[in-house]
């Protein structure tokens, strides 16, 4: 299946709604750890194969508007280390300063 969905010609309309889905599921599982943190994996994973600054400049501001209130440790770890991705993709040395001085953000 995975390599399926890599051979999806994905236009905007389809990423636009991916990456809402997305969005809408992670507020929904912040409660189930686990849960969460594989759902957050297949985002990065989606967001890595569009490698589209958009959609991971999108990323980055969901996750700065809606997810900083997180309060588990090991939620918080996964979201820096995919903020920290999306930093070195979109090669903004903003991001991975940000992640990097508050690794627990």
């Amino acid at each position: 299946m995975a390599g399926e969905i890599k051979n999806v010609k994905w236009n905007s309309k389809m990423k636009n709604k991916t990456s809402k889905a997305f969005q809408r599921t992670l507020l929904a599982l912040t409660g189930k750890e686990k849960t969460f943190i594989k759902m957050m994996r297949s985002c990065r994973r989606f967001l890595i194969m569009w490698n589209d600054g958009k959609y991971m400049m999108q990323a980055h501001e969901f996750v700065q508007d809606r997810l900083r209130d997180i309060t588990s440790d090991a939620v918080k770890k996964g979201v820096a280390g995919m903020e920290r991705e999306m930093g070195i993709l979109l090669k903004s040395d903003k991001i991975l300063k940000m992640y990097d001085q508050n690794p627990g953000i």
